[in-house]
């Protein structure tokens, strides 16, 4: 029996990850796991390693219509049952990270696979939650690719999955070849880690030249005998850089605010992140959770809360926290690094975002920027700072990744309303006024 050919890795040069043993994947994620893990761990003394080992290695979580998933046991203060007092992993001191679970292998890397023509690829991401993949530290995935083909490998034969369609929507109702599309995110990313453009040059550059793709509607985005692609961001690049595009001006309307609130709403609820279903009565409560938490945050009564358990309020953060705009150096590298990131991941095809096009995707993505000022301005205050530091942007970054890529911020019975809003990816300019300058 013929073996599947493994697909080509696409690894991005400029992503960088190394481990900074801080714990914090270690805390608070629901870890799914398969008999496989179960039997791996099972093998060796881990009652010696684990906290409360009378409790079992894992529990069973209801997914709704009798189904369930088996998850790692944590403690009543969310630790994993083998983390240490140093955050380092007991099972990975004693017997390496083979014995982990699959799924803490793999953390922060994301794998997806994206049919074509020909071989298959794979673009290789990262989860910007983790403090190694946000701070850019470590060699580059470029230098990891023996290792990042074994656990795609691995991955794939505990927990299967299809490649991404051959096509993805960009626009209502257009679509390209998806390996063509993360090519056009490749050039996105290339212009947002562009050195001789101001940051929010940078920014108006992507979001201009992906609205005109969309209006232009080409049948396909193959270059042939012209790069129509390459073109368009020559183009604008020169428009911007001469001052004749500049970036929209005024306020967020109604809904756009209403929109933009939400995502800040459930992006600090104080639950675990929800990496697993529930069952119906724990889905209910936490729907009406939601629904409160929002309804404070859209009238400016929320609580920014971070992994840590530390909270500040909304208006304080506002009045009190100093003011952090495009401009200021600090904010450039990470928060471009970031944004290119999940460009070259091609996480806007994801399984998660690919329901609702590329451009909703795009646009929730570059809704992250005034949300990191705004996380990393709290950030700031809560360590007393009078400066933001990058420190601040990083821990903001990380915060505002959790929200990223979570399908539930445009499900819901106005679905079709926010995936319009999301469209417009002048979103980014309106809330960056009400985030980052200090309120009167």
């Amino acid at each position: 029996m013929a073996t599947e050919a493994a697909p080509k890795l696409v690894l991005p040069d400029d992503t960088r990850f190394a481990c900074e043993s801080c714990g914090d994947c270690c805390r608070n994620w629901p870890v799914p796991v398969t008999e496989s893990d179960l039997a791996r761990i099972r093998s060796v003394d881990w009652q010696s390693l684990a906290t409360d080992p009378e409790l079992g290695i894992s529990r069973q979580v209801p997914l709704g219509l009798g189904r369930v998933v088996e998850v790692l046991r944590q403690g009543p203060d969310r630790r994993c049952l083998f983390l240490g007092d140093d955050n380092l992993c007991r099972l990975h001191a004693k017997h390496g990270g083979a014995i982990k679970p699959v799924v803490c292998q793999v953390f922060p890397i994301q794998f997806l696979d994206l049919a074509g023509e020909g071989d298959s690829e794979t673009r290789v991401g990262l989860q910007f939650n983790c403090l190694g993949a946000a701070s850019g530290a470590g060699p580059p995935l470029s230098e990891q690719r023996a290792e990042l083909a074994s656990l795609r490998k691995l991955l794939r034969e505990q927990w299967p999955s299809s490649p991404a369609p051959e096509t993805a929507e960009l626009d209502d109702g257009l679509s390209y070849a998806s390996r063509r599309l993360a090519i056009v995110l490749d050039r996105l990313a290339d212009e947002l880690q562009s050195p001789d453009l101001a940051l929010r040059d940078r920014l108006l550059v992507i979001t201009e030249v992906t609205g005109l793709l969309a209006k232009s509607r080409f049948p396909s985005l193959e270059p042939g005998k012209r790069d129509l692609v390459a073109e368009f961001i020559k183009g604008t690049r020169s428009q911007v850089e001469r001052g004749v595009i500049t970036p929209p001006t005024g306020s967020a309307g109604l809904p756009e605010r209403l929109l933009f609130r939400q995502l800040l709403a459930y992006r600090t609820l104080d639950h675990a992140p929800e990496l697993t279903g529930r069952d119906p009565i724990g889905r209910t409560s936490t729907g009406l959770q939601r629904l409160i938490h929002a309804l404070r945050w859209t009238f400016g009564f929320g609580t920014i809360r971070f992994r840590d358990a530390e909270t500040v309020s909304l208006r304080r953060t506002r009045a009190e926290a100093p003011t952090l705009t495009l401009s200021d150096e600090v904010l450039a590298a990470p928060l471009s690094r970031y944004l290119a990131g999940h460009l070259r991941g091609a996480r806007p095809l994801s399984e998660a975002l690919r329901p609702h096009g590329a451009m909703a995707a795009l646009g929730l993505l570059l809704r992250q920027v005034p949300m990191v000022i705004l996380l990393a301005r709290a950030a700031c205050l809560l360590r007393g700072g009078r400066a933001i530091s990058e420190a601040d942007v990083l821990r903001g970054i990380r915060a505002a990744d959790l929200s990223f890529g979570q399908f539930l911020l445009v499900g819901g019975p106005f679905n079709r309303s926010r995936q319009n809003l999301l469209r417009k990816l002048d979103g980014v300019w309106r809330h960056l006024t009400w985030c980052g300058v200090r309120a009167a």
